[in-house]
């Protein structure tokens, strides 16, 4: 399932930040796929924040 597409040129520093408006639930993993770059491409960190499974 795709929750989220960022369609925009971005720099060094830019911070990109989705916050779903509804809940998304069992999510057991996350797939970030860079698909088109003028160069190369580097992740400088990733936070994830949740709720734990009750």
């Amino acid at each position: 399932m795709e929750l989220h597409v960022f369609n925009q040129s971005t720099a060094g520093g830019d911070w990109l930040i989705f916050t779903p408006e509804s809940l998304v639930e069992d999510v057991q993993v996350l797939r970030i796929d860079t698909l088109s770059s003028p160069s190369w491409v580097a992740w400088g960190e990733i936070q994830v924040f949740g709720e734990p499974a009750s």
